[in-house]
């Protein structure tokens, strides 16, 4: 079934032919880090292609991207930012572990710390106060594993955009990490 959506996706929607800008740092907002503006027509085609279309070329463009970022960093642990239960059934897919598995770092990413626990109406066309109220208290985490990581830990996201889903997340996995574990949240793009 995944390949048969996989092939049905690259024939309504065709990779894009451009590729994504190669960043030069990583810049801030409100304490994320990002690595490109999502403003580039490249870099949004490519997280929609892989949000939404399943797309390879994307997911491995972004992959590249984050990898760039990683590298910054020594043995991170990476914890994506999960997608609700009723959005995977949705997709099929986790659209941030696509981007992941053509990564190097495939091996440091932890999908046992943080659970999306309640379903959210879609972000995209709400306003900032209604996004912050929602994602309040949406993640669990399991505290035993997130007791366990030591070293660098990034909380990744593919788009960040008012800051409330990662707020949400890190509000839910900060209490359970061990002292001296150093927390960073980076989004792929803002």
């Amino acid at each position: 079934m995944r390949d048969q959506w996989r092939l049905l996706c690259t024939l309504l929607w065709p990779e894009p032919e451009r590729s994504v800008p190669t960043p030069t740092i990583t810049q801030q907002y409100q304490g994320i880090r990002f690595i490109v503006p999502y403003k580039n027509s490249a870099v949004k085609s490519s997280i929609r292609n892989n949000k939404f279309h399943y797309h390879t070329q994307s997911a491995q463009e972004l992959a590249q991207l984050v990898d760039q970022a990683l590298s910054h960093y020594d043995n991170p642990t990476i914890i994506p930012i999960p997608s609700s239960s009723g959005r995977i059934r949705t997709r099929g897919y986790q659209h941030l572990l696509n981007i992941l598995q053509h990564s190097q770092y495939h091996n440091d990413v932890s999908t046992t710390v943080l659970q999306k626990k309640t379903n959210t109406p879609s972000q995209s066309h709400v306003t900032k106060t209604i996004r912050l109220q929602q994602q309040q208290g949406t993640f669990r985490c399991n505290p035993t594993e997130a007791g366990a990581l030591t070293g660098t830990v990034i909380l990744l996201d593919d788009v960040v955009t008012t800051g409330a889903t990662m707020q949400a997340a890190k509000a839910a996995v900060v209490p359970h990490l061990a002292s001296g574990t150093y927390l960073v949240c980076l989004a792929i793009a803002h």
